[in-house]
């Protein structure tokens, strides 16, 4: 009497799908490889375990920048030509071709729907200062107006 396991069939399908697993975990290690190799090599690795253990938030103590200095065609709210920073629970966005700077607490308001700048002139102030101090030490790119080809100030440089 045979098991069904000792027909060349079945020895065919587990050698096929035993070459399908260790083709995928040599797939998947190399992948955990390159990726823990890339989050070493930008210092990503350290700062996220906190926040995969649930023992602490790697955002805290540290700013957190964009600038968008192009247009892409579309318009709208927090669109085209803006740089923002947020610090904290705040956000402040800078839109370059009008001066204009919104202020949020994020914790309170995650929808960005009621903008504090008005009421918090020194939080404002002191995150234009940041902003600001932050593009230019990465030489960051900023558009300019079309009528004159001057480049529009940096965040600080207007009130």
């Amino acid at each position: 009497m045979s098991h069904p396991s000792d027909t060349p069939h079945s020895s065919h399908v587990e050698s096929r799908s035993r070459k399908a697993l260790r083709s995928y975990i040599i797939q998947a290690s190399t992948l955990l490889e390159i990726v823990l190799s890339g989050l070493v090599l930008i210092g990503l690795l350290l700062s996220f375990i906190p926040l995969l253990t649930g023992t602490g938030d790697p955002s805290k103590g540290r700013s957190l920048f964009w600038n968008m200095p192009n247009n892409w065609g579309n318009d709208g709210p927090g669109i085209n030509f803006n740089c923002a920073v947020r610090n904290g629970d705040w956000k402040l966005i800078y839109y370059y071709g009008t001066g204009k700077k919104e202020l949020f607490n994020i914790s309170d308001d995650i929808g960005e729907k009621n903008d504090l700048s008005t009421r918090h002139p020194e939080i404002v102030k002191r995150l234009s200062k940041e902003l600001g101090d932050h593009l230019r030490k990465v030489d960051a790119q900023r558009p300019s107006f079309k009528a004159t080809g001057k480049a529009c100030p940096w965040p600080d440089e207007i009130n």
